[in-house]
């Protein structure tokens, strides 16, 4: 069986901000077709970066069939058009008070089937349209820094460009839920993603604390908690590190088993075995007396005693056989060789001539019985299927194609 949106197109007009969102569109099947400025996409240099290629251009722009087209030249709004004549979504994250988000409302405006989804930092609304903001400033905006970290330091964010990847996910999330209105409707949509937004999201519950428990949680370091409450989250152990929080009422069956494991080790004091987890609980949101306090770091105490006798691998493994709400502090390393993803096929090899080998690339980000996503494809080089789109496509003679090019339209 086919992909599931095996027959539909996309057009890509999107920078780091919106990379993600064209990736997830290819791996449902979707011909994706990267439109870049000629020379190549500037993100296509961040960071990391292997044998001179930016391995996050490379993972997010998988499957894609590449193109160029340069948007401030005057011709370049006809060929737009003609590109978009033949798409059924078109995906951009250009500022929305540029230029270039201008041609490209004004030629989605045409096309009414189209689905036109632009992922930008703030909104398109006044005064977030007219801001910027990188990977670093939306983590900020939005709200994740402000608890990420260790208190007596400043804040931090997750190391590469996962800003970016919420908003490309966002992105895709919404251009499916315009699709699925279409197929009743048959007009596309407008969606616009806001970034900033986005990593609000992720914040959880976080942004209600100060509405309902009239305070903010703190930044902790391996601790969650705030005012005066301090838990522990991350615990030691044999070989790194595992996440785990210990929790009484309703979180209690799964303390009890971890307790019950520890018993079985000869590990687990009587006052522990005897604690009343069903009732346990303090001050689990926000506040805590100073002998509640003491008596919860009492308890992870002697837990992290035990959970150092063990690898990170054994933690996990017993956790899942025993509904311990656990789960190990991943490396790069783990995650190569992780059982799980391993078991999905997950990684998938993809001849890469850049490279000159085949490599292991992030696979499908999901796994259907009946239609199932394409497999990953390495991603394309500046304008590597002009030919195939502009002259197979849109119809472009030869003769065009060079003088567009002579011109430095494409």
């Amino acid at each position: 069986m086919p992909a599931p949106l095996r027959g539909l197109r996309a057009l890509d007009l999107t920078d780091a901000l919106g990379h993600l969102c064209g990736r997830l569109l290819a791996d449902l099947g979707v011909d994706v077709i990267k439109v870049e400025p000629p020379g190549g996409d500037p993100s296509r240099a961040l960071p990391p970066v292997r044998d001179g290629t930016g391995l996050y251009w490379h993972a997010s722009n998988g499957g894609k069939r590449g193109i160029t087209l340069a948007l401030d030249r005057p011709e370049a709004a006809a060929v737009l058009g003609d590109l978009i004549a033949h798409a059924d979504f078109v995906v951009d994250s250009f500022p929305p008070d540029s230029p270039a988000a201008g041609v490209v409302r004004d030629a989605v405006a045409r096309r009414p089937w189209i689905v036109h989804t632009a992922v930008t930092p703030f909104g398109d609304r006044p005064p977030g349209s007219a801001l910027r903001a990188d990977d670093v400033v939306l983590w900020a905006m939005g709200g994740p820094m402000y608890v990420c970290g260790d208190a007596d330091r400043p804040p931090v964010r997750p190391g590469l460009w996962q800003a970016f990847c919420h908003a490309g996910a966002e992105a895709a999330v919404g251009t499916m839920l315009a699709h699925v209105a279409r197929g009743t409707s048959g007009r596309g949509q407008r969606v616009v993603v806001n970034a900033q937004a986005a990593m609000v999201w992720t914040l959880m519950n976080a942004q209600a604390f100060p509405i309902f428990h009239g305070d903010s949680p703190r930044r902790s370091g391996g601790y969650v908690g705030s005012k005066t409450i301090r838990r522990r989250m991350v615990y030691a152990c044999a070989d790194g590190y595992v996440a785990l929080l210990l929790m009484g009422g309703q979180g209690a069956p799964s303390t009890r088993s971890l307790i019950g494991w520890m018993d079985e080790a000869g590990m687990a004091p009587p006052w522990l075995r005897e604690w009343p987890w069903e009732t346990w609980e303090p001050g689990w949101a926000m506040a805590a007396s100073a002998a509640a306090q003491e008596e919860m770091e009492r308890i992870e105490a002697v837990v992290e005693t035990f959970l150092r006798t063990r690898s990170k691998a054994e933690v996990y493994r017993e956790g899942v056989a025993r509904r311990i709400l656990v789960m190990p502090v991943a490396t790069v390393a783990d995650i190569a060789v992780d059982p799980q993803l391993a078991a999905r096929g997950f990684f998938r090899p993809v001849d890469e001539p850049r490279f000159g080998r085949t490599i292991r690339h992030p696979g499908p980000f999901a796994r259907l019985s009946a239609t199932p996503l394409d497999d990953p494809r390495r991603p394309p080089e500046p304008g590597e299927h002009n030919a195939a789109v502009y002259g197979g496509l849109c119809g472009y003679s030869a003769a065009r194609l060079a003088a567009l090019g002579g011109a430095g339209v494409l």
